[in-house]
């Protein structure tokens, strides 16, 4: 709302300084019409009559809050739950409690479209050989959704290794792992 009122309050004093005599004097009710246009036409939601059927799985099987879902269907679309749902069926064999999955999803949502065999078991499989508990992996992951959508080859493996030549110990690079350490790279 404050972010409204004050782009209508520039576009106010652009209209008043113009050199356009009847803007100054109407610059007002010209001002009024087009953001009254905008405003009809944002509540009207194009993007959620687009996007509903997303929207409303991301709601029921993904536990998101309706904004949320809103927000997340802007970067996602599918129209079928098949790959949705292998995702999310993944993300709990590894123990991911449902509100865990819901804030995964939020933060990453293009997580729902990767193939689970080839993208995300591998990196599952990998924090886990380097020590990740079976708790503490949900956890971490869901706090750092984008370790997920990080290439294992180009970025999460160069990081191990990274880490090992400065720690030197796997155990602690596991505990800079919980530190969040793993973010910095």
């Amino acid at each position: 709302m404050l972010g409204f009122y004050c782009s209508r309050q520039l576009l106010l004093i652009k209209c008043r300084m113009t050199q356009l005599g009847f803007l100054r004097q109407n610059g007002f009710f010209i001002v009024k019409s087009f953001t009254s246009v905008a405003i009809s036409h944002s509540s009207e939601g194009p993007e959620e009559g687009k996007h509903s059927f997303t929207i409303s799985y991301l709601i029921n099987s993904c536990g998101l809050s309706t904004k949320s879902a809103i927000l997340a269907s802007k970067r996602l679309h599918f129209e079928r739950p098949v790959k949705p749902d292998s995702v999310l069926h993944l993300l709990k064999e590894f123990g991911f409690t449902n509100s865990q999955i819901s804030q995964l999803v939020r933060i990453q949502p293009s997580l729902l479209l990767c193939d689970p065999k080839k993208i995300l078991l591998p990196k599952i499989e990998f924090f886990r050989s380097i020590g990740f508990s079976c708790s503490d992996l949900p956890r971490i992951l869901s706090s750092n959704p984008s370790l997920l959508g990080r290439s294992l080859e180009k970025r999460l493996i160069p990081c191990l290794d990274f880490l090992k030549s400065v720690v030197l110990e796997d155990e602690k690079v596991v505990l800079s792992a919980h530190r969040g350490l793993f973010n910095l790279i």
